[in-house]
């Protein structure tokens, strides 16, 4: 049975969230502001928050690294 669904995200990522919504197979993809909407089966909705939550979690742990590697004066992008 196909649902709809709701994917809020930050203003000006809609557009990713949305293809990356259209790669998992989700049906009737729209973009709007501050999220995404979209349809499918309820193992769908399953697989895209597995997927958000798993891409939160990665950011989180690149954003931690990052800072830890600039205290110690390691920072790949350090312009000093």
């Amino acid at each position: 049975m196909t649902e709809r669904f709701f994917a809020p995200c930050p203003r000006g990522l809609e557009g990713p969230l949305a293809a990356e919504l259209d790669a998992l197979g989700a049906g009737y993809v729209t973009p709007t502001d501050g999220g995404v909407g979209f349809a499918g089966e309820i193992e769908l909705a399953y697989r895209a928050n597995l997927f958000y939550r798993t891409f939160r979690v990665w950011s989180r742990l690149r954003a931690e690294l990052s800072v830890v590697l600039r205290r110690q004066g390691l920072g790949l992008l350090n312009t000093k």
